[in-house]
């Protein structure tokens, strides 16, 4: 058993569990009653809904700020506030920005002024900094896009009376909506800025990203994955009970040891650099991006066959073209790489390949008309290839963005 001992002003010993105050979003309920831990008294404030962003607010809906003050002042005691927020900012207060308010900012630069508003009313506490200690975001858990377009579009536009402009909106934000692994890739980033911020505030931090992320796929490992993937939380089961618990333990064992470990304050300069390198590395990954979209093969490199059993995202507008090709001679690969500003292929064997079209005839190529048309660099088509017991090549296309299918089971070709 872990007991702390409180040495009050006075000189009385007294024996007591420590007593941690917990103020999160909805993301924190895991801290809730069913942690028992025999040495800390758990006092858990779930607020739903709220954000970084209302930090930085006057007069807040939800008087987060207000709340905390409060406790502080009702506890003078405490041993530890554990402030868990930023999902909100993340999940929904980025595309409210980008897609109802139409502000064109970029990802790291939304991070950084909600994160600069986060601690501006924690550095205004009256509380020792040894007894502040900052989680971080955890991973998205909803895999897929369909799902995260209805709700994130939903709860974005709920206060919007016009249809039409909902409407509209769902479109834009269609477009700005990465899929699971560039949206997990945020959470770390907004994490890592996070973390930059507690060094220069000399405050203590920690996350689940290590015990969460996995290192195969780049996700959110299926153990806190809920199978129906239409949570934005993660599982309620044992493993993720268990990960909460196990940081609060670490917690309290940090305590036991030292004290709270805050992490060593970074001069000005520094912590400035390391937001600095952040950001070249953030904006050198948007310019790879963008150049890879902007890929056109010659005729004379190799094209990549899209026959094949995964599924397949076709970034096309209007209407939907699907040429199929048989390849004569199996190819040993193109190399692919950048020089400068420009954008290199080269075929790395010395034998031409030899291309059969398979259906590149009049009406042949032509599979489905998208309505809305597509926009460049948004998947909106998913094409499932099929070989049917008797050759036949057949697709199935799906419109990602309403939710439609366009062709079931279509057969394209007999192969050979």
């Amino acid at each position: 058993m872990l007991n702390y001992r409180l040495i009050p002003s006075s000189g009385e010993n007294l024996n007591r569990n420590k007593k941690y105050i917990i103020f999160g979003d909805s993301h924190s309920q895991f801290f809730g009653r069913r942690q028992s831990h025999k040495d800390i008294e758990i006092h858990l404030h779930k607020i739903p809904a709220a954000s970084m962003t209302g930090f930085g607010k006057r007069e807040s809906t939800l008087k987060v700020a207000d709340q905390i003050r409060q406790k502080i002042y009702e506890y003078p005691d405490l041993d530890l506030l554990i402030l868990k927020f930023g999902q909100v900012d993340v999940d929904l207060g980025y595309y409210y920005r980008l897609v109802v308010k139409q502000e064109n900012i970029k990802f790291i630069d939304f991070a950084e002024k909600v994160i600069s508003m986060y601690f501006d009313f924690i550095n205004s506490l009256a509380l020792e900094k040894s007894r502040i200690y900052i989680l971080g975001i955890n991973l998205p858990s909803i895999f897929n896009q369909n799902y995260v377009l209805k709700t994130t579009h939903k709860r974005i536009t709920r206060a919007i009376q016009d249809k039409e402009k909902v409407k509209e909106l769902k479109t834009h934000l269609f477009n700005h909506l990465p899929d699971i692994y560039e949206r997990t890739n945020r959470s770390i980033l907004f994490n890592k800025i996070l973390n930059i911020f507690c060094q220069k505030n000399n405050l203590a931090y920690g996350d689940f990203l290590q015990e969460t992320l996995d290192r195969e796929t780049g996700i959110l490992k299926k153990e806190f994955h809920l199978p129906k993937d239409n949570d934005a939380h993660f599982i309620n089961n044992y493993h993720t009970w268990k990960l909460y618990g196990n940081k609060l333990q670490l917690i309290s064992s940090e305590q036991d040891k030292m004290g709270i470990k805050t992490v060593q304050s970074l001069q000005t300069q520094e912590w400035e650099s390391r937001l600095i390198k952040l950001r070249e590395w953030q904006s050198k990954l948007e310019e790879i991006k963008d150049k890879l979209k902007q890929i056109k093969f010659e005729t004379n490199t190799i094209d990549f066959p899209l026959i094949s059993r995964q599924k397949k995202l076709l970034k096309l507008k209007h209407s939907l073209e699907l040429i199929l090709a048989e390849l004569g001679v199996e190819s040993e690969g193109t190399e692919i790489y950048f020089n400068g500003d420009r954008l290199i292929t080269r075929k790395i064997s010395g034998e031409q390949t030899s291309v059969q079209p398979l259906n590149n005839r009049e009406g042949g190529r032509s599979i489905a008309q998208l309505n809305p048309p597509g926009n460049p660099g948004s998947d909106q088509i998913k094409v499932l290839f099929r070989v049917d017991e008797s050759r036949f090549l057949r697709i199935t296309v799906e419109d990602l963005l309403t939710n439609e299918t366009l062709l079931n089971e279509q057969v394209v070709v007999q192969l050979s």
